[in-house]
């Protein structure tokens, strides 16, 4: 088969322009240039096109709030939720959520990719060996681990954009709760607090590595913290990061390989941006971020003023609820079963957690521990008036549930 050109398709030779148009070309010598192409390259089959992979991205046309209803996934792809009635009308119907593609399991179950073998156990555990290793095997659960009644943050996804299967849903978990596989003995030891310190150029601080609480030590060892990707560049004109950072403020960590990332190796460490800092028009009003002080601690809310330090907020007298995060609140957790696991409160921040399959039994505490007049910061979560606290705690704390021994004493004792 004979090609006129090398593109498959005829070169078109040039037009004389009408009467009265003039253009400095000599379209005698032009085309007689084209027809020498021509000739030179027939016969000459066209290069091969490289196939396009078709990318699958969320395309976030519609991002919504869910809670998981069912389908926690033991088949590793899928989750059941509905969408949350506090913010949505259509609640009842419910329906299917994809979870993130590195926490699915059917792209990995006895897959050797990169070396590694994936075996698994359900859906959120597996073993991973390291066949370049000598076959070195590693233990991994998906943590922070999926319950029923958790919140959600889902993403629609256009299907003529990104491929979808026929059964494959249309919304994907958007993992906003940061999960990843990881080692169960590297919970407790993952997530540091750092005391900022110093900027180190555009990608990252120097700090200080700071206990959690106030009676676990002294500061032990000066580090240097990389940003997030979106925030590791200089900023360009009338934009800048707000909050804007501070020295002595506190900023919650964790391990990192510098290397795979393209950053010097002094980075060990990965801010989690916590006070969720992100670019601004240089004096655009940011978002609505409020400082309150705690009042008194209830079953899943908190009463809270504001801060008489920014009167700007409104009235500081005025006491008014917001919720706690939800791993901190009691109702939902103080009856049932929540992933194998029952718990009997004795006040809001003190439980007993029972491992239902073992017997096994825990004392919990939430640490650190609130205390009255501490500042708070809160974030606006709905506008609907049903909905008995409009606010609720950004945890910038990081305040979580801890086994009780000598390490963390009873914050009601």
């Amino acid at each position: 088969m004979a090609f006129d050109s090398v593109f498959d398709r005829s070169i078109p030779e040039l037009q004389e322009l009408q009467h009265g148009e003039r253009l400095p070309i000599d379209f005698d010598k032009m085309n007689n240039q084209i027809k020498a192409l021509k000739t030179i390259t027939r016969g000459v089959a066209p290069a091969r096109q490289i196939v396009r992979v078709p990318i699958r991205p969320i395309v976030p046309k519609d991002a919504r709030r869910a809670i998981i209803t069912g389908g926690v996934p033991s088949t590793g792809d899928k989750l059941r939720v509905k969408f949350d009635p506090t913010l949505n009308d259509d609640t009842e119907d419910e329906f299917d959520v994809s979870l993130p593609w590195e926490l699915r399991k059917t792209p990995f179950a006895g897959e050797t990719r990169n070396g590694l073998l994936y075996e698994y156990d359900g859906g959120t555990k597996r073993t991973v060996t390291d066949t370049n290793d000598d076959d070195k095997e590693t233990e991994e659960e998906i943590l922070p681990t999926y319950f029923v009644d958790d919140y959600l943050m889902i993403a629609k996804r256009d299907p003529a954009k990104v491929g979808l299967e026929e059964d494959e849903p249309e919304w994907e978990d958007a993992n906003a709760g940061g999960r990843r596989w990881m080692s169960p003995h590297e919970v407790g030891a993952s997530i540091r607090r750092v005391r900022y310190i110093s900027a180190s150029g555009v990608d990252g601080f120097f700090g200080a590595l700071s206990p959690l609480l106030e009676d676990e030590g002294p500061e032990d060892l000066s580090v240097f913290v990389a940003k997030g990707s979106a925030l590791r560049r200089a900023p360009s004109d009338n934009e800048e990061i707000r909050p804007e950072w501070k020295s002595g403020e506190f900023h919650y960590v964790t391990p990192i390989d510098p290397d795979p990332l393209g950053l010097a190796d002094k980075f060990k460490w990965m801010d989690l941006n916590v006070a969720g800092r992100t670019w601004h028009p240089t004096g655009d009003m940011i978002l609505p971020v409020r400082q309150v002080t705690l009042q008194e601690i209830l079953s899943d809310t908190l009463l809270v003023k504001f801060d008489p330090v920014f009167p700007e907020q409104g009235d500081a007298e005025h006491e008014f609820a917001v919720w706690k995060p939800y791993v901190l609140q009691k109702t939902r957790f103080d009856t049932g079963t929540h992933d194998g696991i029952s718990y009997q409160y004795s006040t809001s921040t003190r439980r007993i957690a029972t491992e239902v399959d073992t017997e096994e039994t825990e004392q919990q505490l939430v640490v650190p521990r609130y205390k009255t007049n501490g500042v708070l910061l809160i974030s606006r979560g709905t506008d609907n008036p049903a909905n008995p606290a409009e606010w609720m705690d950004i945890n910038v704390d990081a305040r979580m549930w801890a086994a009780e021994g000598p390490r963390y004493e009873n914050p009601e004792g």
